[in-house]
């Protein structure tokens, strides 16, 4: 479904970009951001956000969130 597409987007986005200064956490979103990339994770994402992967009958103010 659409909304578990724009939540798994919302989890991604808080390994990639953490929000603490703690230097573990830091370390550990490198290490996931590297296998993120290795993975090939940036093209399925980009993919994801393409229009034409929103259903047409998605409410505007959701396809403006994503």
């Amino acid at each position: 479904s659409t909304f578990r597409v724009l939540y798994n987007l919302e989890v991604l986005s808080s390994k990639l970009m953490p929000t603490s200064d703690d230097e573990m956490a830091k370390t550990s979103s490198k290490s996931f951001c590297e296998n993120f990339l290795k993975a090939g994770g940036l093209s399925l994402v980009v993919n994801v956000m393409q229009r034409d992967s929103i259903p047409s009958e998605v409410d505007y103010e959701t396809r403006q969130g994503v």
